[in-house]
């Protein structure tokens, strides 16, 4: 029965395997610009135009609920099917809405804090989620293989809770504390983490894509380690094992 039950242990990869430590933080790392800019667009940029800023913006929370309608609820299908036409440009797509939230962002809230009129503010804020909109379907898309199927499920959904828990989650607090120093310096902070965003998309690039192939072989190499502990010593002169951002490549 124990014998039986360690089998069973060996065909499957735990969560904390190496082989998932790459693509958790990098998932981590790409998704803080979407769910930073998300949080800061339709949760605190209509209490930071009715209530701090002076003159207001008038219909600041109407505006800003006319705006998340159209760009989130409206235009979600469409941004579902630019990514799936696009599955071979999905990396290029998120270096680029990355880009674009990162610089967009503080002209967005300097011409809202110039103009503080209610047409222009909204046509600001729709503007913005559409941008966001796209980024947030995109990025698990192209994850999706990076991630051993064993502890797919588990392992991105560990990586966007902590990701919309820590940048999304704060950035409310965060942004109002910044807008103390400056009327628009939240939007810097969006910047900040655009371009943490932008350095985890360049090493996700380096992840492997994980096929059956590649979790056969890890739970193998597992397996034979585990069940024949006197063989490593020899199994090392012929196989090297390169760890990078948590996966393995084996050369034989």
């Amino acid at each position: 029965n124990n014998n039986n039950n360690n089998n069973d242990d060996d065909d499957e990869l735990s969560l904390w395997d190496r082989s998932n430590w790459g693509p958790i933080i990098a998932f981590l790392g790409v998704l803080a610009v979407g769910g930073t800019s998300y949080y800061v667009a339709f949760t605190w940029v209509a209490v930071w135009m009715d209530n701090l800023l002076s003159p207001p913006v008038p219909y600041a929370y109407g505006l800003n609920a006319a705006a998340f309608f159209i760009s989130s609820v409206l235009f979600q299908p469409i941004a579902g099917v630019l990514v799936d036409r696009n599955k071979k440009r999905q990396e290029s797509l998120i270096f680029i809405i990355s880009i674009l939230t990162a610089v967009s962002f503080p002209i967005a809230l300097h011409i809202i804090d110039v103009t503080r009129n209610t047409t222009i503010s909204f046509f600001v804020l729709t503007a913005l989620g559409i941008i966001i909109n796209v980024l947030l379907p995109v990025v698990p898309c192209y994850f999706l293989n990076k991630f051993p199927s064993p502890t797919r499920v588990t392992a991105m959904n560990l990586s966007y809770n902590i990701s919309m828990a820590i940048f999304g989650g704060m950035s409310p607090a965060i942004s109002t504390a910044l807008f103390k120093l400056n009327k628009i310096a939240p939007s810097y902070y969006i910047t900040a983490v655009g371009i943490l965003s932008i350095i985890s998309m360049y090493f996700a690039m380096y992840l492997p894509i994980i096929t059956p192939t590649t979790i056969n072989t890890t739970i193998n190499t597992n397996t034979t380690t585990d069940n024949h502990p006197s063989q490593v010593g020899m199994d090392h002169n012929t196989t090297s094992t390169h760890h990078f951002m948590g996966t393995d490549q084996v050369d034989s």
